[in-house]
């Protein structure tokens, strides 16, 4: 993998590579020890006296028999703790003042066999003198320590849906009171949905490594088309992969789309196994994880020369409301994600009406944008926030204004498949979708994906 020396202009990031390893923490493209411990204080501010925060990491998801999916870590324990192992669970504890607060850190202990198979994991040592744990146990131990740890606890702040088996140990400690269970999820998302100066750096770094990749690809395209007889969107998500890891990413983002022709209507299409043949369009949507942090592109372009007129004309409408909707990207108190997702949605309208793509009255327009037909056309919002879930934070909702520190998406999207009969034939069949990940500043927004031409 990458590390990167950072030096910053306005909107624009440079690097100097140098070898890194995903657990070095104190990288300087990696979240600090002391940045760590200063969220658990902002958070512990947050929780009311007398109650315990409880956050497992997520389960280990079987693959086949004996074999497991990669694992990552769950995002709010991962904010906390920098932790990355399976089988932990992070509690922390806000006595009867505000100065009483103090955390513990259960692991996995692993015998030397185990540690053979499956190489060496956090132990209690490591929990305390690497991740600042006041104390550090077995996970064994966890129901024995919540016995003692909850015996004057009025509310404790957990999530039932977060690991089975550590919901079976917590649920007997908040059940004898209706009013006793709180979201974890909506506590923290509130602290992470606002990106500190560190974490704003790595998300300029995976950003602006997403956007070199996608740019690689377009150069890389008439390779991959004289090397693979038939190409197929399976070869092209293998080599946006590729490139994404190649740039420093851990791991990819979510699950790519690479969708040609039709396919691209799909919102979610990840089959990516289809013939690319033909001079139709090409939706890439691909982004990678840095050091925990995501980016999200989508791209949409030719697999020949260049679009018929029926594509460039719909891609022009798309390339205008996203500008469109980027300016409004700014932290004027007012605006949110769900003012520019129903300014997109009028701009969208407007512009189809006028080109006699679909039918309708320009005085009508809030009718219109309630049809089936548009929703069928334009069914996803334009945006949501981005950072270390690639659909970040979804407990703080798109109506609340923009402010400094959050990175959003703006994505707008156009799909007429070939069975919508309601626009002329010369349309049918396009999906297209331009998106980019920007930085609400103090001033004008700043677009980190930038270097990926559209």
């Amino acid at each position: 993998s990458l590390r990167s020396m950072v030096s910053f202009k306005r909107g624009s990031l440079r690097t100097k590579s140098t070898s890194c390893s995903e657990a070095d923490l104190l990288s300087p493209l990696s979240i600090t020890r002391q940045e760590f411990a200063d969220r658990r204080s902002r958070v512990a501010e947050l929780m009311p006296k007398n109650s315990l925060l409880i956050l497992p990491s997520q389960p280990l998801v079987r693959f086949s028999h004996d074999v497991f999916w990669p694992f990552r870590q769950q995002t709010d324990l991962l904010y906390m703790t920098g932790c990355r192992d399976p089988g932990t669970v992070f509690v922390m504890r806000k006595g009867s003042t505000d100065a009483e607060v103090d955390f513990e850190l259960f692991v996995k202990v692993l015998t030397k066999k185990r540690e053979m198979w499956n190489g060496k994991k956090v132990g209690i040592k490591e929990a305390t003198e690497e991740f600042g744990a006041d104390r550090a146990f077995d996970v064994d131990e966890l129901p024995d320590r919540l016995a003692k740890l909850t015996s004057d606890c009025k509310h404790i702040f957990f999530e039932p849906d977060a690991n089975p088996k550590v919901f079976d140990i917590v649920e007997p400690f908040y059940s004898r009171s209706s009013d006793m269970l709180l979201s974890s999820r909506r506590m923290i998302h509130q602290l992470r949905v606002i990106k500190s100066a560190k974490e704003v750096e790595l998300m300029k770094f995976a950003c602006q490594q997403g956007a070199r990749a996608f740019q690689t690809l377009r150069k890389e395209l008439g390779i991959l088309k004289r090397k693979h007889k038939p190409l197929k969107e399976s070869h092209i998500a293998a080599h946006i992969e590729y490139l994404l890891k190649l740039s420093g990413a851990q791991a990819i983002a979510y699950p790519s789309i690479v969708a040609y022709h039709n396919n691209a209507t799909v919102i979610h299409y990840t089959d990516n196994n289809q013939t690319v043949a033909g001079n139709k369009l090409l939706l890439v949507d691909a982004g990678g994880e840095y050091n925990g942090y995501c980016s999200d592109i989508t791209r949409t372009f030719p697999i020949g020369s260049k679009r018929t007129e029926p594509e460039q004309q719909l891609y022009d409408i798309v390339l205008t409301v996203q500008k469109r909707c980027i300016a409004r990207c700014v932290p004027d108190g007012k605006t949110s994600l769900h003012d520019i997702h129903m300014f997109s949605l009028r701009i969208f309208a407007d512009e189809l009406i006028r080109e006699k793509i679909i039918p309708g009255d320009l005085s009508a327009i809030d009718h219109i944008i309630t049809s089936p037909l548009f929703r069928r056309i334009s069914p996803h919002y334009v945006g949501h926030y981005l950072g270390m879930d690639v659909h970040d934070t979804h407990t703080v909702p798109r109506t609340t204004p923009l402010r400094p520190g959050m990175v959003v998406t703006i994505e707008p999207g156009l799909y007429f498949p070939n069975d919508l009969h309601e626009v002329p034939e010369q349309y049918r069949g396009i999906g297209i979708r331009i998106e980019d990940d920007i930085l609400i500043d103090e001033n004008d927004p700043i677009v980190l994906t930038l270097e990926a031409d559209k």
